[in-house]
This record gives structure tokens, sequence and C-alpha cells, in this order.
């Protein structure tokens, strides 16, 4: 199946969040509820064949904060195991986005590609995390490549790719060894300067981007609750964006 589903936000009256456009597709479903935008899959996706796409646009001065409620697990499918989950994200003068999804799981035999491209105003706010489990509990991890392209007033930002699975290629010692939980978190505006955080349960480092103010952790644990705690560790939890 293919879709493509669309947000567009700006600001509203008295700094309330305002949704110009809100469209969802079969594949994916957009709640808004709670001060957030909720992802919510609208079958049981990603399957493999699958093809989604999110369109967002968040006006100048607008806040917008997407969660989703629950983990996104990938399946293989009947004649494919590949599926694909494209965003493209605008971000207008001193818009703010903060992307906090549940994590993604590779299942056995999936093979799932996650692109991302980021086009943000140099004093645009930028929170962006991905979590990944390499399987569920007791089996073998599927594929799982995600691409995140951020450019920031024009000039590129950041170009992030990361792939993980059952080969020896993709997840031997040089990657992420033993660890089934993968993070990384992208920071852009009141940025955290460099840090590094050493667990028996995991590890997570800190690299402040050439671009100023910018910040990308990568984390890897045990499990995910030891991964989220890791992040929490390392980067200090901002305020809530929105009311």
């Amino acid at each position: 199946m293919e879709g493509q589903a669309t947000l567009r936000a700006s600001r509203g009256h008295l700094g309330s969040l305002r949704l110009d456009e809100i469209r969802s597709t079969p594949l994916l479903t957009l709640r808004a509820a709670a001060g957030a935008v909720y992802l919510v899959g609208g079958t049981a996706t990603p399957l493999g064949g699958d093809n989604t796409a999110l369109l967002l646009d968040v006006d100048h001065d607008a806040t917008v904060q997407i969660r989703s409620v629950a983990a996104a697990v990938a399946r293989p499918g009947p004649d494919t195991p590949e599926s694909r989950f494209t965003v493209h994200a605008r971000l207008g003068p001193r818009a703010t986005l903060r992307w906090e999804l549940e994590p993604g799981v590779a299942a056995a035999r999936s093979a799932m590609v996650s692109e991302v491209y980021v086009d943000m105003a140099a004093d645009a706010r930028l929170w962006w995390r991905d979590e990944l489990m390499l399987g569920r509990c007791g089996e073998p991890s599927g594929r799982w490549s995600s691409y995140l392209h951020v450019d920031r007033g024009g000039r590129p930002l950041l170009r992030h790719h990361l792939s993980l699975g059952p080969t020896p290629a993709t997840s031997g010692p040089a990657l992420v060894g033993d660890w089934r939980a993968v993070a990384s978190l992208l920071v852009v505006g009141n940025a955290p300067g460099g840090r590094t955080v050493r667990r028996p349960d995991g590890q997570a480092a800190a690299l402040s981007l050439a671009g100023g103010d910018a910040t990308l952790v990568s984390a890897m644990a045990v499990d995910h609750p030891a991964l989220r705690s890791l992040l929490d560790a390392t980067v200090v939890q901002p305020p809530q964006l929105l009311p």
C-alpha cells in the first residue's frame, strides 16, 4: 500500500497552535490531542511493500510536537520484506518541531527504510529523536536503514545514515556489538555541549556539530528503558514546548 499524510501548522490567536491542514491515509492517521499530534498506524504497518510518506509544514513562530501511540513493528510482507517511511519537514522562521515517536522494531526477516528530510530556517528549533529495537524479544533482528538529512538556513547541517541488520557487516562490533537498542537524538537550538555517558546497561555520546548550536547524540543499550534513561542522562530534557 502507498499513501501520504499531511500536517500544516501555524501560530494561532494568542500563540495557540493552529492546524491549517491535517490529512491522513489508510496507512497513517494523524490525531491532535493533549498538546501534541499523534501518529497512529491505520493498518498493521509497516508491512513489507508499504510506502508511507508524511509532509510536515510548520509556519513561522509555530510549535509542533509529534508523538506516536505505540512502537512501529516492521514486518515482512507476502511478496517483499522492504517497507519505506519518508518524512519531508519544513520549519519556518522561529518555528519549533519536536519529534518523539515510540521506538521502531526491526522484526525478523523485515527490511525497513526510513528517510527524513528537514529544511529549517536559521532561527528555527528542532528536537528529533529516533529509537530502534533490533528484533522483538527472543528473535533475530531484521534490517533497518535510516537517513536523516537536515538543512539549516539553506546550508547542510547534518547527513546521518545508519544501517543495521542480521549480517556482520551491519551489526558487528564496530557498530552496535551486542546492544539491542539504538537511538539518535538531534537537538538544534539551545543545544547542549558534548558529553559521554557509560554504564553497564549502555553508553551514549553527544557531539557538537560544526553548524553551531546543534548536537547529535548516539546511544546504545540493552533494552528500551535503559536506552531512554541514557538519552535523558546525556541531554537534559527541555521544558515542554506546548501547554
